[in-house]
């Protein structure tokens, strides 16, 4: 799994989430062979809400989540709907509607979701100029 992560939570506790998320859907549903391929961008949403997209049978999600306080339980429920279109499943079909729930999810209060220290993504690492006299 390849991760993009434009946002300022540390991509390591993001990756530990979504392998979790993997795993357990594989448990429920069993192996596919897009999941080694999975390339994950993690973006802000434009609003307060965690939201998710991917072209159907494509190994290419987003995730897009607020920039202040994200929900893990949203983010990992998202994340499932969006393994379900990797996998083939559209909207019409019963399988995709069977997804994680709130109950089945309860590990993800053992998982953090930090900031991550440094500079800001996007924002330019500021150099002092040398002027000549």
């Amino acid at each position: 799994m390849l991760i993009f992560n434009f946002t300022q939570y540390g991509i390591n506790d993001l990756k530990r989430i979504y392998k979790k998320a993997i795993t357990e859907n594989i448990k429920l549903y069993g192996p596919c062979k897009n999941f080694k391929k999975l390339l994950v961008e993690v973006k802000y949403s434009y609003g307060e809400g965690t939201s998710g997209r991917n072209v159907r049978g494509t190994a290419w999600i987003t995730i897009r989540i607020p920039r202040s306080k994200p929900n893990k339980k949203h983010i990992v429920i998202i994340f499932d709907h969006e393994l379900m279109h990797v996998r083939g499943y559209r909207h019409e079909d019963e399988t995709l509607k069977k997804c994680l729930t709130f109950e089945q999810i309860k590990w993800i209060h053992n998982y953090k979701l930090r900031k991550r220290i440094g500079r800001p993504p996007g924002q330019k690492h500021k150099t002092k100029r040398k002027t000549k006299k």
